[in-house]
């Protein structure tokens, strides 16, 4: 069986890069300033200079330069030094694991529109220019002034978060000066990156959710990637998920630890409540638009081409079968064996030997969902425990 009459009709697709699509990528800008970019690109001095911010009042205490605070209230260092640590490694890890998956960006969207993968459901329209126009867009979403809202508020989650780490020390005027004097700076430096890395994944994610508006994926059954040829997608929405498993991880570890070694963190049930609220506000969100969403639409797109691909192989096979039952009635037998020759040959391509229907391997999903089940395992703990 002929595989192009899966195809739509009149597809056209890209064979190489257009001049259009050069000369966007030549001016793309991922970022919307030089300030987001350096974040990223210099991480290492943001964190080191807010680290070093928000260990002052404890090593001029130390250093007996000035008692600014009272032992109790700088107790949250001697207590928590495990945490220190571990917000520092898990910041380090999100940081990387992002960076290591903007820099495949380029090349996914190039590949994308670049190796067939692509054809124009309208066939009438030009498919250079619907693509130039769809990468226009992404990057009009990427510097959208709505990118301040998502900035916004994990600007303020960060602050929330750390305010609720810091509650059990001080009373309500010191912890507030303790705050805005020493943490503030740093918490609102990370809720802010934070925020730019959060806007652009979901800003990714929905572009390639939005792609099948437009366009409909060239699936191929035989492709040696398993995945109908698709896998670089599934690649790229499992490098997005990266980031999230590192805060996802951070945060389910510690309110496990919490639930098993109390002495961990001191039994402060704020500290649960910090490490839940960062995977409610942070993660979980964050996995729902930019992981599941994408792969979510275009598992779909591929399951709507598996059926069109049954519903072909189908009435082609019975096709044969009734012209071998016709010709065996009537004893032509030298056409019945062409015929059954046929059909032995278009078994090979029958759907339900491995037609992909996941742009992704199975194995790799399983080991994304697996660190799924620690928030859940944070959370029953206590349950059993206490």
């Amino acid at each position: 069986m002929d595989e192009s009459l899966l195809q739509p009709k009149n597809a056209v697709t890209l064979t190489s890069p257009s001049v259009a699509q050069a000369e966007f990528w030549q001016s793309f800008h991922m970022f919307a300033s030089p300030f987001d970019e350096s974040g990223f690109k210099y991480w290492y001095v943001y964190i080191f200079g807010s680290y070093i911010l928000f260990f002052i009042p404890y090593i001029l205490q130390a250093t007996g330069v000035a008692q600014l605070f009272t032992k109790r209230e700088l107790a949250f260092y001697n207590e928590n030094p495990w945490l220190n640590i571990i917000i520092g490694i898990a910041v380090v890890l999100i940081v990387l694991t992002f960076n290591l998956w903007r820099s495949s960006i380029r090349k996914t969207f190039e590949k994308l529109g670049t190796k067939q993968h692509i054809c124009l459901k309208d066939e009438h329209g030009e498919l250079d220019k619907e693509y130039r126009a769809f990468l226009d867009e992404y990057q009009a979403d990427l510097l959208s002034s709505r990118r301040y809202v998502a900035i916004a508020v994990l600007m303020g989650v960060c602050l929330l978060l750390f305010w609720v780490l810091l509650s059990p020390y001080a009373s309500f005027s010191t912890r507030l000066s303790f705050l805005l004097l020493f943490v503030a700076p740093g918490a609102l430096v990370l809720g802010y990156f934070v925020g730019v890395s959060f806007w652009i994944m979901i800003v990714s994610g929905n572009r390639l959710r939005a792609l099948n508006l437009k366009f409909t994926l060239n699936i191929e059954p035989s492709h040696p990637d398993n995945c109908g040829g698709l896998r670089f997608l599934g690649n790229f929405c499992f490098g997005m998920a990266l980031p999230i498993l590192a805060g996802v991880t951070f945060f389910a570890l510690y309110g496990i630890g919490g639930a098993i070694a109390p002495a961990l963190i001191h039994d402060q049930q704020t500290v649960r409540i910090g490490a839940g609220l960062g995977l409610i506000a942070l993660d979980v969100p964050l996995a729902i638009f930019s992981f599941f969403f994408p792969l979510w639409y275009i598992h779909r797109e591929m399951v709507m081409r598996k059926e069109a691909y049954e519903d072909t192989f189908g009435d082609y096979f019975s096709q044969l079968e009734k012209k071998l039952w016709a010709a065996l009635t009537q004893n032509h037998l030298e056409e019945a064996k062409i015929l059954k020759e046929k059909i032995e040959m278009a078994e090979v391509l029958d759907p339900g030997k491995g037609y992909p229907s996941w742009p992704f391997d199975r194995r790799i999903l399983v080991i994304y969902l697996l660190p799924q089940l620690l928030p859940l395992l944070s959370l029953l703990l206590p349950l059993f425990i206490h």
